[in-house]
């Protein structure tokens, strides 16, 4: 793997995760995003085997890790995180699996953003995102009904 003083020009006003995302070995199968809040969800395939790597990032330096980093150091440590974060699978089967159970998803912060379902339903097949997201409303009453009850 390439260092951080290879990937960037300078280790200040980063913005952009895909030359540590890029540089991760394997190959990229499948990269989702959400944007409100920041989330991305990634696919690895190296050999056999399939890691999975999901990461929240911000815009600007005080909610964005890549972002408040100041020196090649800070950001190397970061692309260790990121590389150790990622979960490997022995086979997509397995991987699969572990996306369309449930139980485990709930408990994550994911489960609650659109970025993730697209994900998922990538993974597990077609399914209703609206109605695990929102119940029996649908998305346009959801909101509709969160706005009158908030704002």
């Amino acid at each position: 793997m390439k260092t951080a003083k290879q990937l960037y020009t300078s280790p200040i006003m980063n913005w952009d995760y895909s030359p540590i995302l890029n540089n991760i070995k394997g190959e990229i199968i499948l990269r989702e995003e959400n944007h409100d809040p920041g989330y991305s969800y990634i696919l690895y395939k190296k050999d056999n085997k399939y890691g999975y790597l999901t990461f929240g990032w911000g815009s600007c330096s005080f909610c964005d890790a890549l972002q408040a980093c100041n020196t090649y150091e800070e950001i190397q440590e970061l692309m260790d995180v990121l590389y150790n974060s990622i979960q490997w699978f022995d086979d997509y089967e397995s991987f699969k699996n572990y996306m369309a159970d449930t139980s485990i998803q709930e408990l994550k912060f994911s489960w609650n953003l659109r970025g993730f379902h697209n994900f998922r339903k990538q993974i597990i097949g077609d399914y209703d995102a609206d109605k695990i997201l929102f119940g029996d409303y649908s998305a346009e009453n959801y909101w509709e009904d969160y706005w009158e009850e908030n704002v």
